[in-house]
């Protein structure tokens, strides 16, 4: 059947949309969700062909983008979730696959996490959005290319402070409060955003709280991830991997934040095979904490991977990596350290950061206290920390000293607090967590 284009009025926005749909012949439907930009469907140019092969195809561009009507509204990923569920129950038929790009990917996350009834499926191409915004402007704090080599020798101290600093900083003005009164308030909108959509929407996203709903997410879901998106990180995919339950990661190497666009015949293959084969669920494994091996870097950088160890030490370190292990207890001192998708079990300390840069993603630290640092910067995303004293302590080992703390989508349980934290935290001696 030939393919139909129009223009559609919706009423979750109030909006007049653009609105594509081919391939009517077939049972099944997909929807297509694009990103930022004013693009809009045209994003999906290459991947339509083949999905209309097989698949009733609908598209559409965005309220607020492209050729759809452009208004000061509360764009926000809740309101487009409803939106989705407006074209879902209007015009789709039969089981839904969702496919969303960017800022489409988090708001088909969002979909799929509060009103997924009739979706079959899930496709998440490298989603904005999840982390704190403050984990998220760190990405962006920029470091001039004649400072470099003065960084490889500076102190990790001084770099954790410059951290600490440029986030109290910028989120100073940025506090939830001002957010929702700013996107809620037409007025507002236009005032400070020029009632420009695109900002809107921005604002409205990282303003959101994805916690609570990603493990809500039931659905078959394939994330695929540009290897190198410059726009959000593939520890973003990661993350999203370890908490949606049975998910699967695919990460395209040398790709960056759109790959239909950077590689489509590969984009397009995936997608295909991934919609047509039986679903597959991955099963996490279970970690084991038997090992008596002791890991110590020192003095270099080191990759430690798929293991179980008594305990992990790292000492001045600018670059080290763990990921996948197992183990009691992880120490780090003066280093920066990245540690993914790793399970710690402690009757005592599970991870102690001492005047250190700790970036910690997709991972379950179960202890006494979960979490002891010292003078340093912690960014936590997708973590479950379960501490019996505290999930997070300062040990206050100088005179003073406190360590800032950045929740993304992470659980907590400790005496102190029971619940999902979103948000940034200086933790002195006398506020554990």
């Amino acid at each position: 059947m030939p393919r139909k284009d129009k223009f559609i009025h919706e009423p979750v926005l109030n909006s007049t949309i653009y609105f594509y749909e081919s391939g009517r012949q077939h049972a099944k439907s997909v929807v297509l969700v694009h990103g930022t930009g004013d693009e809009g469907a045209r994003v999906w140019k290459n991947l339509i062909p083949e999905l209309e092969k097989k698949y009733h195809v609908i598209a559409f561009d965005l309220p607020g983008f492209a050729r759809s009507s452009k208004e000061s509204r509360m764009y926000s990923p809740k309101n487009y979730a409803a939106f989705i569920d407006w074209i879902v129950k209007k015009h789709a038929k039969g089981p839904v696959y969702l496919i969303g790009h960017s800022l489409g990917g988090s708001i088909s996350l969002y979909y799929a996490g509060t009103q997924s009834k009739g979706l079959e499926r899930l496709i998440v191409i490298d989603a904005a959005g999840i982390l704190n915004r403050s984990a998220f402007l760190k990405n962006f704090i920029n470091v001039k290319p004649n400072r470099f080599l003065d960084l490889i020798n500076t102190p990790v101290s001084v770099i954790q402070n410059y951290i600490i600093s440029h986030l109290e900083s910028m989120d100073k003005d940025l506090t939830p409060e001002n957010d929702d009164q700013s996107l809620t308030s037409q007025f507002l909108r236009k005032k400070l955003y020029g009632g420009d959509p695109g900002k809107i929407a921005a604002m409205a996203l990282l303003n959101t709280d994805f916690s609570g709903i990603l493990e809500n997410i039931h659905v078959p879901t394939l994330i695929v991830w540009g290897e190198k998106d410059p726009v959000v990180p593939l520890r973003v995919g990661r993350i999203l991997e370890w908490m949606i339950p049975g998910s699967d990661l695919r990460i395209m190497p040398d790709v960056g934040h759109s790959p239909m666009i950077d590689r489509p015949d590969e984009f397009n293959r995936i997608v295909m095979e991934w919609l047509t084969a039986p679903p597959k669920r991955k099963e996490r494994i279970t970690p084991s904490f038997t090992s008596d091996e002791v890991f110590l870097c020192e003095d270099k950088d080191c990759v430690i991977t798929n293991g179980s160890y008594d305990r992990i030490e790292i000492k001045n370190s600018n670059n080290t990596q763990i990921v996948n292990v197992a183990a009691k207890h992880i120490s780090v001192e003066r280093s920066i350290v990245s540690i993914e998708g790793s399970s710690i079990m402690s009757d005592d300390v599970g991870v102690k950061v001492v005047d250190s840069v700790a970036n910690i993603s997709g991972c379950s630290i179960d202890a006494n206290v979960a979490v002891l640092t010292s003078n340093s910067s912690v960014d936590l995303a997708g973590v479950k920390l379960m501490g019996k004293t505290a999930a997070v302590r300062e040990a206050a080992l100088k005179s003073g000293a406190k360590s800032t703390v950045i929740f993304s989508v992470s659980k907590i349980i400790s005496p102190f607090n029971d619940g999902y934290k979103h948000e940034i935290k200086v933790v002195t001696d006398n506020n554990p967590y």
